[in-house]
């Protein structure tokens, strides 16, 4: 379609990366485990804007990145994800340390 029907089929069925963040988030609390949450990102880094996150993809496989190839609230989110995830495999290894059962 053009530009206005573009537009209005917009939030319709598009997948918005900014979102893993609140769902890794939950997943974090559940204490589940997030580590592998983002591992299509890794690919969709070379895929659209070279080092970035995108602002949306599409909601059908193949998933194909839309919409900004650099937004920033789309990366924070994976940023502070990794963090999180990061900070989650700390406390379960000093867990391990403390003899709180295996690391894996």
């Amino acid at each position: 379609g053009g530009p206005h029907e573009r537009d209005l089929a917009y939030h319709q069925g598009t997948v918005w990366p900014w979102l893993l963040g609140a769902f890794a988030t939950a997943c974090h609390k559940a204490n589940l485990d997030i580590n592998n949450l983002f591992r299509g990102v890794e690919y969709h880094l070379s895929e659209f804007g070279l080092g970035s996150v995108s602002e949306a993809a599409d909601g059908q496989p193949p998933h194909t990145a839309t919409g900004c190839p650099f937004q920033a609230w789309s990366v924070a989110e994976v940023l502070r994800v990794r963090r999180l995830g990061h900070t989650a495999r700390e406390r379960y290894r000093a867990k391990f340390a403390e003899g709180g059962g295996h690391p894996d």
